[in-house]
């Protein structure tokens, strides 16, 4: 325990000797947060997103803190953001936000949102389909097909194997 206080003393340390760095403020809300000490972590995140707002794994990490701190509309708006940032955090995304919060439609509407790229919904469609989740994925592919944006088969192709072996052929046959 001495060996941790320490050591968030000391990055506590370098946060304010170095104040524009993210990496120190990034490292100081992970040990605050380690020791449960909300206001310690909430306010380096904070400080983290200010310096580097452009960076994916940085949304990543105030995504979580705010989960861990019962925030979740901020956790969602954070999710949000990187994917915005990085789609290829889509599948972690999805599961960290579905798991907090347990809604698909919740996730669609704040982090997928609905004028999010075909790419990013058809994305999230699979992982609904595949997750026991699959009549609010056909309403997501519904909504998708609609809107007659094209896309690769090859991305639609894992949600119609799955309607095929889950014998829901009338989805699959719309699909």
């Amino acid at each position: 325990d001495s060996d941790t206080a320490d050591g968030t003393r000391q990055l506590r340390l370098a946060a304010e000797l170095s104040p524009h760095e993210a990496r120190y403020w990034s490292a100081l809300a992970s040990a605050c947060q380690f020791e449960g000490k909300r206001n310690c972590a909430g306010h380096a995140i904070a400080r983290t997103l200010a310096l580097s707002p452009m960076a994916p794994r940085i949304h990543w990490e105030a995504a979580n803190y705010y989960l861990w701190a019962n925030r979740q509309e901020q956790a969602l708006s954070q999710f949000r953001r990187l994917l915005e940032l990085d789609p290829n955090y889509a599948g972690a995304t999805f599961r960290a936000s579905l798991g907090a919060v347990g809604d698909p439609e919740l996730v669609y509407s704040t982090v997928v949102t609905p004028a999010a790229s075909s790419k990013l919904k058809l994305a999230y469609v699979n992982f609904l389909s595949f997750h026991g989740y699959g009549d609010f994925a056909f309403q997501v592919w519904k909504e998708l097909a609609a809107g007659k944006t094209a896309f690769d088969f090859s991305a639609a192709d894992p949600y119609l194997e799955h309607l095929i072996g889950a014998r829901k052929y009338q989805e699959a046959l719309s699909v």
